[in-house]
């Protein structure tokens, strides 16, 4: 039950987070109170996420993030925000040496999909980038009875 609340506020973070800057409030600093409003949320679930530098993430990755913004604002809808916002987040984790790899699950329409993130270190630790395998596991998850190898 735990797992699927954080999941939820991982999604419902970067939704408001999207959504604030769509309305765009403020003439300035829209995009830092949409982020701060973003880790209020999280932290509000997960503590750490109050000590994690997302933000540094954010500024390294600045270009990706208004692009990210601009086509959601195209297509009418923010999952590609939410996608970047994912990324950005589980790289701020992986780098901060909490983890060495990260799985999420999300429904996208009919599609059910499995996401998981590698971190990707060079020989002294260092990290250099992720690594993301995704895959549509619908039809996996409809699987039932059995099959063995040989079987018709």
């Amino acid at each position: 039950m735990q797992e699927n609340i954080q999941e939820n506020i991982l999604i419902k973070s970067c939704v408001f987070h999207y959504e604030f800057e769509f309305v765009h409030p403020f003439s300035d600093g829209n995009g830092r109170m949409g982020r701060l409003f973003q880790t209020c949320l999280l932290s509000s679930k997960e503590e750490i996420f109050a000590y994690l530098p997302i933000e540094s993430i954010i500024k390294e990755r600045q270009q990706e993030y208004y692009d990210a913004i601009a086509k959601c604002n195209k297509v009418g809808n923010s999952n590609i925000f939410i996608e970047f916002m994912l990324d950005a987040i589980l790289e701020t984790i992986i780098r901060t040496g909490k983890k060495d790899n990260e799985d999420f699950w999300i429904k996208m329409g009919p599609k059910f999909i499995y996401i998981r993130y590698f971190a990707v270190r060079n020989k002294v630790g260092e990290f250099l980038g992720t690594l993301e395998v995704t895959q549509n596991i619908k039809p996996i998850v409809e699987l039932v009875g059995e099959k063995r190898l040989m079987s018709n």
